[in-house]
């Protein structure tokens, strides 16, 4: 509920700072919560608030949904990004959502052309390549010797 609250307040001000600049604002912003308790208790008039410490939050979410330039909705958890990482989700519905901000496909640019920091191509490793050959020893005299 405070965070319906802060996201209220933080929307006003953008608004108005919009507004100030000169840049036209859509007559509604809309505000979307994963907790539908929260919703319900916030758009619907007619439900009771039962929390007296919560009020003054309620009332202010719904003052500006009564205004009119704020539409508040609801999202589930298979469509909320942000709950990729803070709820507990099924295989399917975590690789639905994190796919497309953890993977790219590596053709997608044709102008890219990634380099590192010290602006070698991209095959520059910063290790070495395990190889198959057998090491020779450093000395004849002495076959135990073996390179480090």
């Amino acid at each position: 509920m405070i965070a319906a609250r802060m996201a209220i307040d933080l929307i006003i001000e953008m608004r108005y700072k919009l507004r100030c600049l000169g840049i036209p604002v859509e007559k509604r912003s809309e505000l979307l919560g994963d907790n539908l308790s929260v919703v319900v208790n916030t758009t619907l008039p007619s439900s009771k608030i039962k929390k007296k410490h919560l009020s003054c939050q309620i009332m202010r979410v719904r003052e500006a949904i009564a205004a009119g330039f704020v539409q508040f909705g609801h999202v589930r958890s298979e469509q909320n990004i942000a709950d990729i990482m803070t709820k507990p989700l099924g295989p399917s519905v975590f690789h639905r959502l994190a796919h497309p901000y953890l993977f790219r496909h590596l053709n997608s640019h044709k102008d890219d052309n990634p380099k590192d920091v010290l602006n070698a191509p991209v095959p520059y490793r910063h290790y070495t390549q395990p190889t198959s050959k057998k090491r020779q020893p450093h000395s004849e005299t002495n076959p135990n010797l073996e390179p480090s």
